[in-house]
């Protein structure tokens, strides 16, 4: 039986790693999910930040 445990803890670790990998995982979301809002500043270090 632990063995089992052990592999579905390593597979729900394995699956939220992934679920946050990114630089920003919240910028990254539509604002309805609480991301950022439509009228916020673009991200540093983009052509649309130096544009702007």
């Amino acid at each position: 039986m632990k063995p089992i445990l052990i592999l579905l803890f390593a597979i729900a670790n394995l699956i939220a790693g992934c679920a946050t990998s990114g630089s920003n995982p919240v910028a990254d979301m539509p604002s309805w999910m609480g991301g950022l809002p439509a009228n916020a500043p673009p991200r540093p270090g983009t052509a649309a930040y130096d544009a702007w």
